[in-house]
C-alpha cells in the first residue's frame, strides 16, 4: 500500500471527540509500537501563509566522547518500504542546527523540518525521520524519530479536528529519552531566531477551546460597613482535549510542549466557536491521560489560561 494510501486513513477514521469514548477500530497503522503518525500540512499555492504550512523539530545531544559524527535521512513510505529521499546536509528542506555545549562534551543536531519544501521535493505521503549515528569505531547506527508524519496538501476538510501547538524554548529541561538526562536547549536556540528553539506539533483528534472566564474582584471596606470595588480583573481560560494518544506521544507533549517557555494555540475545529489564532498560553492544570487496564493509548484534557490578561477593570 503506497504511503499516501496509508496516511490518508488517520483523517476518516479517528477516535470519537465529544464522547470520549475508548475506541475499538483504531486504524492498524496507528497501532504499531513505533512511529504514531502525525498529520502536517502545506499549501504550494501560499508558502508564507503560516496557519497553512506545518514545521516540527527534532532534537538529539550526543556524548562528543564517543560519537564522532550523526547525519539525517528524510524517509517516505513507498510500496511497503521505507525509502531514503534525501540527506539533510543544508537548509534545503527545513532548517539546519549543529552545536557543541560550553565545554565541547556534547554536540547537537537540530533539525526544523518545513513540509512545504518536502512536499515540493517529494509529494504527499507518509514520511520519518532517520538518524545514523556514528560512533569512535566507526559502527554506523540506525536511530528512528517515533513519529511519522502523513503529509497532505492542506484542505479545510481535513484539517478540521486537529490542534497545533507552537512553542519556543531555551534553557534547561527534561530529557524524554532518559529519567537521568538534561537537554540542553541552548546550543540550539542561540542559533535560531530570538534565541529560542522553534516546534510545532500539530495533534489530531483534539479540540481546544471552552472558553470562560473567572473573576477576581478588590474592595475597599467603610466604616459604615459599606463595600466599593476597586479592580474587577477578567481571568480567561480555555481547555484542551488531547485524542487517544500512545504513552511517547503524551511524554512528548507534557515534557517539549507543555514545558516550553512560550506556547501558542491554533485551533482548526470547523465547529469551534470560538477563533484561535497561535493565543499565547500558559498551563494551568496537570498532565494526567485517563489511562484504562490492557490499553496502550489514553485521552487527556489539560487547562490553559491565556498569557496576556488585559480585561481589568480598575475605579479611577
Amino acid at each position: 500500500m503506497a504511503g499516501g494510501e496509508v496516511c490518508f486513513a488517520i483523517f476518516n477514521k479517528v477516535a470519537p471527540i465529544l464522547t470520549r469514548e475508548t475506541p475499538t477500530d483504531v486504524p492498524v497503522f496507528q497501532q504499531k509500537e513505533c512511529c504514531f503518525e502525525l498529520p502536517v500540512f502545506a499549501d504550494l499555492a501560499a508558502p508564507d501563509d503560516i496557519y497553512r504550512n506545518d514545521k516540527h523539530s527534532l532534537k538529539k545531544g550526543y556524548d562528543s566522547n564517543y560519537y564522532t559524527s550523526v547525519t539525517m535521512f528524510i524517509q517516505k513510505y513507498v510500496d511497503g518500504d521505507w525509502q531514503d529521499q534525501a540527506e539533510v546536509t543544508n537548509d534545503d528542506y527545513g532548517n539546519r542546527v549543529i552545536n557543541t555545549n560550553s565545554d565541547n562534551t556534547i554536540f547537537y543536531f537540530g533539525f526544523v523540518a518545513d513540509f512545504n519544501l518536502i512536499l515540493d521535493a517529494f509529494g504527499e505521503g507518509t514520511y520519518r525521520f532517520k538518524y545514523v549515528e556514528t560512533d569512535y569505531t566507526t559502527t554506523d547506527t540506525d536511530n528512528i524519530y517515533p513519529f511519522s508524519f502523513c503529509l497532505k496538501t492542506y484542505n479545510e476538510n481535513l484539517v478540521d479536528k486537529t490542534v497545533r501547538f507552537e512553542t519556543y524554548t531555551t534553557g534547561l529541561g527534561g530529557d524524554v529519552d532518559s529519567d537521568l538526562g538534561v537537554f540542553d536547549y541552548r546550543p540550539l536556540a542561540n542559533q535560531s531566531p530570538g534565541d529560542l528553539w522553534f516546534n510545532q506539533w500539530r495533534l489530531p483528534q483534539s479540540f481546544f477551546g471552552y472558553n470562560k472566564s473567572r473573576y477576581e474582584r478588590e474592595f475597599v471596606r467603610y466604616q459604615n460597613g459599606q463595600e466599593v470595588w476597586l479592580q474587577d480583573e477578567q481571568i480567561e481560560s480555555y481547555t484542551w482535549n488531547g485524542g487517544f494518544y500512545p504513552a511517547i506521544l503524551h511524554d512528548y507533549i507534557k515534557t517539549d510542549v507543555l514545558q516550553a517557555d512560550n506556547i501558542l494555540v491554533t485551533d482548526y475545529n470547523s465547529n469551534n466557536p470560538n477563533v484561535i489564532k497561535n493565543k499565547a498560553v500558559n498551563v494551568a492544570s496537570n498532565y494526567e491521560p485517563n489511562w484504562q487496564y490492557n490499553n496502550k493509548k489514553a485521552f487527556v484534557d489539560v487547562d490553559f489560561v491565556q498569557e496576556y490578561q488585559n480585561r481589568r477593570k480598575k475605579r479611577c
